[in-house]
């Protein structure tokens, strides 16, 4: 039972500290997105961005709430992270759900007799979970939006050439598209429609969805506004490069198919090794934890993996 407890402690702590790296990573990429969509919108203000006619922007459903915490840079992180995973809750709902979590897995160990050195990283990785949960399903409705796009663009060229205008195009491509992208395309046609200029209505776009895609079609729209030229054609050929850049990225996630293996091997290789030999030799393996300087060594091998780990997430992960 001890050896359990030491195992699910080592396992807690490792995961807590990776999901805490990811939530710091995913607030830092927030902030700077926001800052690039505001640089590159040309002329376009952060708070005409905010004043949105047509989404609902509170980050809670209780009036008085909403107006003490909307002003808080973080909640607003974590209010963009839910747009963009496509969930319909709000920042409190979600915060409610990881402290319920939370409180249910402390007390569910403390019932059990747990030390609490195993309760406390579990009840913070529990109530960071409906955050690694939002940031999942961000990166998987992101990456049917990006498969989508090159299309959309097309559609959207082909719609101009036929002679409507830009809105009318996004319009008319968002009721025949499928959704996420459909939905996001319409989304931005009805603010259009209720007073918002084109200007205004992609660049709060580009920022709802944080996709480097969609930041270059926002980009060529922005800057033929100011300078001309030929748009349709434009968006063509930005359409045959997001292909190649998506093309791109399945032929590296092929390459790199045999760092991401050997990761999980290295990764679970340690302990299903100390499992087994503890099979075999329980009291060769008790020295770890009962004593001094096995605790010393496996603090030492944790540090040691969690770097090894950063390496090779950094080795297998290309910027494109």
């Amino acid at each position: 039972m001890q050896t359990l407890i030491y195992g699910l402690l080592f396992v807690s702590s490792v995961f807590l500290a990776g999901s805490i790296m990811l939530f710091w990573q995913d607030m830092v990429a927030t902030r700077s997105d926001r800052a690039s969509v505001l640089q590159t919108s040309i002329g376009v203000s952060e708070a005409a961005l905010q004043s949105n006619v047509y989404r609902d922007l509170r980050v809670s459903a209780i009036s008085w709430l909403d107006q003490l915490i909307r002003t808080n840079p973080r909640i607003q992180g974590i209010q963009h992270a839910i747009a963009r995973s496509g969930v319909r809750l709000y920042v409190d709902q979600v915060i409610a759900i990881g402290t319920c979590l939370s409180v249910a897995i402390a007390a569910i160990l403390w019932f059990f007799h747990s030390p609490w050195l195993l309760i406390l990283p579990s009840a913070g990785l529990a109530f960071i979970s409906p955050w690694l949960v939002l940031r999942y399903r961000r990166r998987k409705r992101l990456q049917v939006i990006e498969e989508q796009l090159p299309d959309a663009l097309d559609a959207i060229s082909r719609a101009m050439q036929a002679g409507n205008s830009l809105a009318g195009a996004l319009s008319t491509v968002g009721k025949e598209s499928p959704d996420p992208l459909g939905r996001e395309l319409r989304m931005v046609s009805d603010e259009i429609n209720f007073g918002r200029s084109v200007k205004e209505g992609l660049a709060e776009f580009s920022l709802r969805l944080g996709s480097l895609d969609i930041r270059y079609f926002v980009l060529a729209v922005l800057i033929h506004s100011q300078t001309g030229g030929n748009l349709s054609s434009l968006l063509s050929g930005l359409a045959t490069l997001i292909r190649e850049r998506l093309r791109l990225k399945r032929r590296i996630r092929v390459l790199s198919a045999e760092g991401r293996l050997s990761g999980w091997v290295l990764t679970l290789l340690p302990f299903i090794a100390g499992f087994l030999v503890y099979l075999m030799n329980p009291d060769f393996m008790r020295i770890l934890w009962a004593t001094p300087a096995g605790m010393l060594l496996l603090q030492i091998n944790a540090a040691l993996m969690m770097v090894g780990l950063f390496w090779m997430w950094k080795i297998i992960h290309f910027r494109i």
